[in-house]
């Protein structure tokens, strides 16, 4: 069952990741569909009942490796990166500071 993402540790935030992948890959295996990887193609799992365990596993595997980025960037470069975003966010949308 996959777990949401209360640790704190790079170590607890790896395992929780690689737990969370095994499990989303399991869920595709199930369906028929080849696993994740880099060079694949993004499988198409429409959000329904039957498709819970894949979402849920895959929405805090993303979790995890979002925080494990955050982890090993430190908090500057997490508050740069942030800003940036929202400085192209702002001007796509055409919000403007004046």
């Amino acid at each position: 069952m996959h777990q949401r993402n209360s640790d704190e540790t790079l170590y607890e935030l790896v395992a929780t990741l690689a737990s969370n992948a095994a499990e989303t890959n399991l869920a595709l295996r199930n369906r028929g569909e080849a696993e994740l990887s880099v060079n694949g193609p993004t499988p198409d799992v429409p959000l329904a009942d039957e498709n819970k365990t894949y979402h849920d596993a895959r929405a805090s595997a993303i979790e995890a490796a979002e925080k494990i980025i955050a982890v090993l960037r430190g908090p500057r470069e997490v508050l740069l990166d942030i800003s940036f975003q929202v400085h192209i966010c702002g001007t796509y949308y055409g919000f403007h500071s004046h």
